[in-house]
């Protein structure tokens, strides 16, 4: 009965510690996603203007080789994230992407991970928050 006891115990403390690694790896993926969506926006703003920039015909700008279609602002929550023009799962751990529709056209949708510096804080907007979305033609869309 002893030994049974003990095995459980070790099994206990195993998957406490594997919970753990878990979460650390999780907690270090966020902030390389985080830090990886502030050097793009960074970029991207350069390219675009921070406020109203010239309209351009170029529908994309690339960064690091990935081609992106703005960046979503978040005023409210202090959040600015590039938004990759095609959707891959392995982008979003760098940014959202556009997965269907264009902002143009009002119907379209960004997918992205719940990472805490990504979608992660969506949560915590309010009725009446602005969202912008600028774009690498320079328009600005309101939402």
């Amino acid at each position: 009965m002893r030994k049974k006891g003990r095995i459980r115990m070790l099994l206990g403390v195993i998957l406490i510690v594997m919970a753990g690694l878990l979460l650390g790896h999780n907690l270090i993926e966020d902030h390389l996603a985080g830090s990886s969506a502030k050097k793009v926006v960074t970029s991207l703003k350069a390219s675009t203007g921070t406020k109203v920039a010239k309209p351009s015909l170029k529908k994309t700008a690339k960064v690091n080789g990935t081609a992106y279609s703005g960046y979503l602002s978040f005023p409210s929550l202090g959040l600015s994230l590039p938004v990759a023009s095609k959707w891959r799962f392995s982008q979003l751990e760098v940014s959202p992407a556009s997965y269907t529709g264009t902002a143009k056209d009002r119907n379209w949708t960004v997918a992205g991970h719940n990472f805490v510096n990504h979608f992660g804080r969506l949560n915590q907007l309010k009725v009446g928050d602005k969202i912008y979305f600028e774009a690498a033609t320079g328009q600005r869309y309101v939402y």
